[in-house]
């Protein structure tokens, strides 16, 4: 059974929320998250009025007691190991944990971490009993880890993939990418586009392409995957690459994600091509990394404190309380404006 994300919080929260002050504000979740666990990212007068719109609305971080009869669960998260310090800056791990907190705090669960699948296989935790949940984030188990956990009855979620094998929360990458792909051509005068993708992230690479794909058939393009670029790391985007571009006539570039689309801006400054005069850009993520960028570009959210909060809400039905329904679930990006997709006139 598919669902699609509905103001989770308001249906399971009444005290103010996290979303209520996003919305209060006109900013992201993830932005209003960053302020409120003390990130110093976001500048001081967006951070100001979201603390003061907080205290407004009476925000409390959410608390439940600890019942004396419940046993703690065992809860090891799978994050994955990047060698390329440039990956490090595409998510912050600690919104995930925030998220799942939101519905299973400490009092009910050990949050354990991890890099190692192979750590799963032997099974080196022991406490507490072992583990009783595995959660894979931006990543997703290895067969022989499947088999294992599966094996020794263990639930498993995968965060930010579309797994075939079982339970997973991810955002809806095709779905963004094609959305973005229309605001860009709807924005931008004859649009001429093309997509720069990253081989690094096969799984969601593969989807935003077809999304890139998707939505240029919609507009009567031929042959649109003649139009899309790839590299293997964020280190290649250089001036070669930049001037290859605009060489080839594109004016408006769909990235990857923001650290691509970032990347690729730096290097269009570096050779005198003018964003967004002669060439538009746009991301996906709504990276931190982007509240410190000039101009802003133009993005989609991906959520991870909600993609938290749907593995919270997985550990308290599936785990706790047994639920065996199939856990398949599609968080809806949003498209998030900024300065890179316009037309020299606007």
């Amino acid at each position: 059974m598919i669902h699609s994300f509905i103001s989770l919080r308001k249906v399971y929260m009444s005290k103010v929320t996290i979303q209520d002050i996003a919305e209060r504000c006109g900013v992201a979740t993830s932005t209003v998250s960053r302020v409120l666990n003390g990130s110093n990212l976001i500048s001081g007068n967006r951070a100001d009025e979201i603390r003061k719109i907080a205290k407004e609305l009476g925000y409390q971080k959410r608390v439940i007691r600890r019942s004396a009869s419940r046993t703690i669960l065992n809860v090891m998260v799978v994050l994955p190991f990047h060698s390329e310090r440039s990956v490090q800056l595409f998510y912050d791990y600690s919104e995930l944990l925030n998220g799942i907190q939101c519905f299973v705090p400490t009092e009910k669960a050990n949050i354990l971490t991890t890099s190692r699948q192979t750590d799963l296989i032997q099974n080196q935790y022991k406490k507490g009993g072992g583990i009783d949940a595995v959660i894979f984030a931006f990543t997703q188990p290895r067969s022989d880890v499947t088999i294992a956990l599966k094996q020794k009855g263990i639930p498993i979620l995968v965060i930010n993939r579309e797994w075939k094998q079982g339970d997973f929360v991810t955002c809806d990458h095709k779905k963004g990418v094609e959305t973005i792909t229309h605001n860009a051509y709807e924005k931008i005068v004859n649009s001429n586009p093309c997509y720069l993708s990253l081989n690094s992230s096969p799984n969601v690479a593969a989807l935003r392409m077809e999304g890139f794909i998707h939505a240029l058939e919609k507009r009567g393009f031929i042959d649109p995957q003649e139009r899309i670029l790839t590299v293997e790391k964020v280190e290649e985007i250089d001036e070669i690459l930049a001037d290859r571009i605009r060489q080839s006539q594109y004016n408006t570039v769909i990235c990857f994600n923001d650290v691509i689309a970032i990347s690729l801006l730096q290097q269009c400054n570096k050779i005198g091509i003018k964003v967004p005069q002669e060439l538009a850009i746009a991301g996906f993520d709504n990276a931190a990394i982007r509240d410190i960028v000039y101009p802003p570009i133009d993005t989609m959210s991906l959520d991870v404190t909600l993609l938290g909060e749907n593995a919270g809400r997985w550990l308290q039905e599936k785990v706790l309380d047994q639920n065996i329904k199939d856990w398949k679930i599609f968080v809806q990006p949003e498209y998030i404006p900024g300065e890179t997709l316009k037309n020299s006139y606007d």
